[in-house]
């Protein structure tokens, strides 16, 4: 068997960038990370840190199979396209060889390990900080305790009374660069993995400052809205709520005046934080998120439809009797009046969000962490704490008041007929429903969906085939993948794989 544990290791190696080939010439290019002359100063360690980040925007991880998977795995939409990889997450029939689930694994530990390389190389270089790496080792802290958190929600179960018997991943927190160096590391258990981001991103928050080091870089507020996602997958709304309050009192967001605005400017006040692409750099024509999401008339594949059946009749709930009732009055006081939009339920072509439109070239930045999540966030962890408050209701109006627009002489503009008011909820419960579905319209194909269903206890079913499964079921959540097994005695396969 030792034959078959060096092939993997070398497969394993080889995605954590370890293994080299090396040509007659023995040149040694700066992209072969590492070796034993690099880094030697800080301006290597920085080179280091964009290759990371280079890495994160893979479309393995947050670059598109984030958003997309968690997408396709909710009856938000419906897949149409011929990736059989793709096609059965979208079934919910993974398997331990699916092609998405083991480019994620190695993706992920792959910039693990860069990112532990990086700190290695700052406690060796500037330990003391006196050449100012902090900034550096905050970002790395960051990329890996965001990855230690998804890669957990996706191949672990949903946070709960059994997370501390639950496995979730390998934890490695030490940089490998050779053979002798490599670890067979066995699972944590879930409620570790939580530990262990939360721990990387509290202290990312701590060494980063507001305004990013490098363009597409994290700051302390992005940190802070990681910190603020893992709370409320745990259901600590205390936690989530103090890190939602943060985050707005920093006055470093708005939102911007319209819907679209916000998918059609990179680097906007209302992105707390986006992974970049570019023409140069981005997931290509098979994997990004326009290519994949948009029509096949602007360049792109057109494989994920939206579910209408499901989606369209969201923006219909979200308008109560009451506020049908103050429309209908206001256009029998004023003819002028000929209806009135959403225009979250506009950005679309046909039967695809243009959300993501470019299919040319496939540089849309994913939008990771947006400003109205947190406003929402905040909305609903004040209405779980106190109740039906006037705090909750108005950040719930904020985010759903750019959007909702009276038609008057053929032009749209805003109107408060569509504001909620305190009288509209009878209950705490029934403020939060309306919190959560404005949620789920607010970030449609954004990847939250499911997991707010995961925290919700909520079934799952997807819009490609019929039928549910409970959100803690062996298939919501992904096998380790088979190469793994047979590599790393130590690992254990989940149940039903």
């Amino acid at each position: 068997m030792k034959i078959l544990n060096y092939k993997y290791l070398f497969l394993i190696l080889l995605g954590f960038g370890l293994i080299a080939c090396e040509d007659q010439l023995e040149i040694d290019p700066r992209q072969s990370l590492p070796t034993s002359s690099f880094p030697g100063s800080v301006s290597d360690i920085n080179a280091m840190v964009t290759g990371t980040y280079g890495n994160l925007s893979d479309a393995d991880l947050a670059g598109s199979n984030f958003i997309l998977v968690a997408e396709i795995m909710t009856n938000n939409t419906v897949w149409t396209g011929s990736f059989q990889s793709y096609r059965q997450l979208a079934r919910l029939e993974q398997d331990p060889n699916n092609v998405e689930v083991v480019a994620m694994w190695n993706d992920a530990y792959e910039t693990i390990n860069q990112c532990n390389l990086v700190l290695d190389a700052i406690q060796e270089i500037d330990p003391n900080d006196a050449e100012g790496t902090s900034a550096f080792r905050g970002e790395v802290l960051f990329i890996r305790g965001w990855l230690y958190f998804e890669m957990t929600r996706w191949f672990g179960q949903q946070f709960g009374a059994t997370s501390n018997t639950d496995l979730g991943v390998p934890i490695v927190t030490s940089g490998v660069s050779s053979i002798a160096e490599l670890a067979l590391p066995a699972r944590s258990t879930v409620a570790e993995c939580y530990t262990q981001a939360v721990n990387d991103l509290t202290e990312a928050a701590t060494l980063l400052g507001t305004s990013p080091v490098r363009e597409g870089g994290a700051t302390s507020l992005a940190a802070t809205a990681m910190l603020m996602r893992i709370a409320l997958q745990q259901g600590d709304f205390a936690t989530a709520d103090t890190h939602a309050s943060t985050i707005i009192d920093s006055g470093q967001f708005s939102l911007l005046a319209t819907y679209e605005d916000v998918f059609r400017n990179e680097f906007n006040v209302e992105m707390v934080y986006e992974v970049s692409h570019t023409v140069l750099d981005n997931p290509g024509v098979n994997t990004s998120l326009p290519a994949n999401f948009f029509v096949s008339s602007a360049g792109a594949r057109d494989d994920i439809d939206i579910n209408t059946g499901v989606v369209d009749p969201l923006f219909t709930a979200a308008v109560n009797t009451r506020m049908n009732n103050a429309f209908d009055a206001a256009m029998t006081a004023d003819p002028t009046i000929e209806s009135f939009q959403d225009e979250r339920a506009l950005l679309r072509i046909a039967n695809n969000t243009s959300k993501y439109e470019d299919g040319e070239f496939n540089a849309d930045n994913p939008p990771t962490v947006r400003y109205s999540e947190i406003l929402l966030t905040k909305a609903e962890t004040e209405a779980r704490l106190n109740g039906v408050t006037a705090a909750a209701v108005d950040l719930l109006n904020q985010v759903r008041a750019r959007s909702f627009n009276i038609v008057q002489n053929g032009a749209a503009a805003p109107s408060s007929i569509f504001d909620y008011e305190l009288a509209d909820f009878a209950t705490a419960d029934e403020l939060v429903d309306a919190i959560l579905l404005e949620r789920r319209i607010e970030l449609l194909f954004e990847g939250q969906f499911f997991y707010d269903l995961k925290r919700l206890g909520l079934d799952i079913s997807t819009g490609t085939i019929a039928g549910t499964i409970p959100f803690n079921d062996n298939f919501a959540i992904f096998p380790i993948p088979q190469r793994e097994i047979d590599a790393n005695s130590s690992i254990l396969q989940n149940p039903g794989f």
